[in-house]
């Protein structure tokens, strides 16, 4: 009898696993600093690339950090975020050299290294021919103007290109910045869906050809490769995009799926750059709406990234930025926070 009864106890205890009380996972509504990646200098411009496993993504940002404050560079870690259905709670893990595939995603990241800025990375799929490829587009600047760069980024090459070949992106005149490579489209993703690849039908990048900041886009044509295109000699249509004109600066936009991702220091912001949303609706940008005082800041908010599909179970969405705010370590820090499924 004596047995049963401790069997019993120990189905008990296993079932408990089954129904733990926190199954419902959240992002934090206030922003959390990633202490682990900040310095007392500057850290900013991120990307994130998710992975097939184990919600352990390579995470890609700029830091001046290692030329004490001077030109940026790109920083290369592996970064996931764990929620306790136990406790209730969410941590994060940064990787080093200790995560698999670590080596590789480092040395493919130092390859776009150089002097100068490297700036605002942003990585895509493309299809050519049967494979498809990854390619890292960014801004470099070496003579006081930030020119938008592309490198393809796969392991293996079957495009042609060399190891270390790096292509222009034939935009606006010399004279103007052009910064913060996204694409956007009906039903685009900028990661894999499957086995599919999809196919981006803008470039939305932001330049100063006006004076100000303003956010820019042009068509991809159908029957080219997006990456083809860009960097050709051939006529382009760059267009304003109206929706989002504003008095201020708006600069570094970020698009996943139907959502655009900016800054601006419009007029009633809460102080220097805020972040907004606007949502792609029937080929159209919607109005541009703050995301408010629980995440911006009297400070400059800048460069936000949305993550969906890496973390699916969560109620809301991670979204990463920057932030000189107080309380970092010092200049602009990476924070992290939760946003609406919008």
């Amino acid at each position: 009898m004596r047995n049963l009864l401790m069997l019993f106890v120990l189905i008990s205890f296993w079932s408990c696993d089954e129904d733990l009380p926190f199954e419902t996972a959240y992002f934090p509504e206030q922003p959390v600093n990633l202490m682990e990646l900040n310095t007392r200098f500057d850290e900013m411009n991120s990307n994130y690339i998710p992975s097939t496993s184990n919600q352990e993504a390579q995470f890609i940002f700029s830091s001046n950090s290692k030329k004490l404050g001077n030109d940026f560079d790109f920083e290369a870690k592996f970064i996931s975020f764990i929620w306790d259905k136990e406790f209730g709670t969410l941590s994060h893990r940064i990787l080093t050299n200790n995560a698999d595939g670590y080596s590789d995603f480092y040395n493919k990241v130092q390859e776009l290294q150089s002097e100068c800025n490297e700036k605002g990375p942003y990585s895509y799929f493309e299809q050519r021919g049967e494979v498809g490829l990854r390619y890292m587009l960014f801004s470099r600047d070496c003579s006081g103007r930030y020119k938008i760069i592309g490198k393809e980024f796969s392991e293996l090459s079957f495009s042609g290109r060399s190891k270390n070949e790096e292509s222009v992106f034939q935009l606006f005149e010399e004279s103007s910045n052009e910064m913060y490579p996204s694409f956007s489209g009906n039903n685009f993703s900028k990661e894999l869906i499957g086995s599919e690849i999809p196919r981006p039908e803008y470039l939305v990048f932001s330049s100063d050809i006006s004076g100000l900041y303003k956010l820019y886009q042009l068509r991809i044509p159908t029957n080219q490769n997006p990456f083809d295109f860009l960097t050709s000699s051939s006529s382009k249509e760059i267009i304003m995009i109206e929706e989002i004109v504003s008095n201020g600066n708006d600069h570094s936009p970020f698009i996943s799926d139907e959502l655009m991702l900016f800054a601006s220091d419009r007029d009633g912001g809460y102080g220097g750059y805020d972040l907004y949303y606007s949502l792609l609706v029937g080929g159209k940008w919607t109005e541009p709406v703050n995301l408010g005082a629980g995440i911006n800041s009297e400070f400059d908010e800048f460069r936000p990234i949305s993550i969906k599909d890496e973390y699916s179970e969560f109620e809301n969405r991670l979204m990463i930025f920057s932030s000189n705010r107080p309380g970092g370590l010092g200049g602009f820090d990476l924070y992290y926070v939760g946003i609406p499924k919008f």
